[in-house]
Order: structure tokens, then C-alpha cells, then sequence
């Protein structure tokens, strides 16, 4: 996956948080973006979006406690679900 096929789905990804919760912040970190609902407070990060070499992760926090009934999310820790995308489609479709 090259760098503009990374960010268009990292931008298009950030566009929906923020257009579904206008009081999320964005911080850049861990090579990628956390979103929290209170700037710089870890406590309050939800999720955040990161590129790898073939796909970019929408990685949620607290993510077993998300409604799926899409079952989109993937992932078996205690806690954490992702989303791995590997091309916009692919992203918008899995996220809509």
C-alpha cells in the first residue's frame, strides 16, 4: 500500500470521528493519531488511527465493548478491537 492510499483511509477515517463526535481531539503519537474526548488526557482516548506497510488500523481502546453487528472488528485481547484497512472502499464500507 503506498503513502497516499495510507493517508486518504487515515483521513477519511478521522473525518467520521469527527463528524460523529465534533469534542474528539486529535493528537499525534505511537506513529499515528490518538483520538481522546479530552486533549492530552489518556483516560479519555477512544481510539486512534495508525499506517503499517500494508494496511491502515483503526484501533479501538476499549473496543469489546463496541456494538458489532457487522462483525468487523477484529482482535482477541482482554479489551482492544481493530479494523484493519486496506483500501478506501474497504474503509468507508467497514466503518459506515
Amino acid at each position: 500500500m503506498d503513502e497516499t492510499a495510507k493517508a486518504e483511509i487515515r483521513e477519511r477515517i478521522l473525518k467520521i470521528v469527527a463528524d460523529l463526535s465534533p469534542k474528539a481531539t486529535f493528537r499525534p503519537m505511537y506513529g499515528g493519531t490518538v483520538i481522546e474526548m479530552c486533549t492530552a488526557d489518556p483516560e479519555t482516548r477512544i481510539t486512534g488511527v495508525f499506517a503499517y506497510t500494508k494496511y491502515a488500523s483503526l484501533e479501538s481502546t476499549n473496543g469489546i465493548i463496541l456494538d458489532d453487528p457487522h462483525k468487523v472488528l477484529e482482535g482477541s485481547d482482554k479489551v482492544r478491537r481493530h479494523i484493519n484497512c486496506t483500501v478506501c472502499a474497504t474503509s468507508s464500507q467497514k466503518i459506515a
